[in-house]
């Protein structure tokens, strides 16, 4: 088996399947009821593939800014993305799926909801941002 090939079976497989055994491990039930936090833990998994493949990444960059920023913004980006789904996994969902008896549970119900989400579009479009610059040539 070449380096390339490990690296590439290493980068596509154990990411995703870590971060699912860690998702189950941690959420149990409540991993199947949150697209908040699975979204979240997309972006996760999509920083850790990047930084196990940042030098292929960085050698198809085309912008050339971008490229010198990516080695050090990619590996900051997971703790982002790690920080955001733990506070979606660990505070906002416990407080959504605690149910709503009252008015005022039922808008907590929504602010836990909005800001889950207001959370997982921060960091889509900080990916979008950074990864849109890269490819985008002027």
């Amino acid at each position: 088996m070449t380096p390339e090939v490990l690296a590439y079976w290493l980068a596509g497989i154990c990411p995703p399947a870590v971060t699912w055994i860690l998702n189950m491990t941690l959420r149990g039930r409540a991993a199947l009821l949150s697209s908040a936090a699975d979204s979240a833990l997309l972006f996760l998994v999509f920083d850790g593939t990047a930084a196990i493949s940042i030098r292929d990444l960085v050698c198809n960059t085309p912008n050339e800014a971008v490229r010198a920023l990516l080695p050090p913004v990619v590996p900051a980006l997971i703790f982002v993305s790690m920080a955001i789904w733990m506070i979606i996994v660990r505070w906002l969902e416990p407080r959504m799926a605690a149910g709503a008896k009252s008015a005022q549970g039922r808008f907590r119900q929504i602010l836990c909801f909005l800001t889950m989400w207001w959370l997982v579009i921060f960091n889509a479009y900080g990916h979008y941002f950074l990864f849109a610059k890269a490819f985008h040539v002027a």
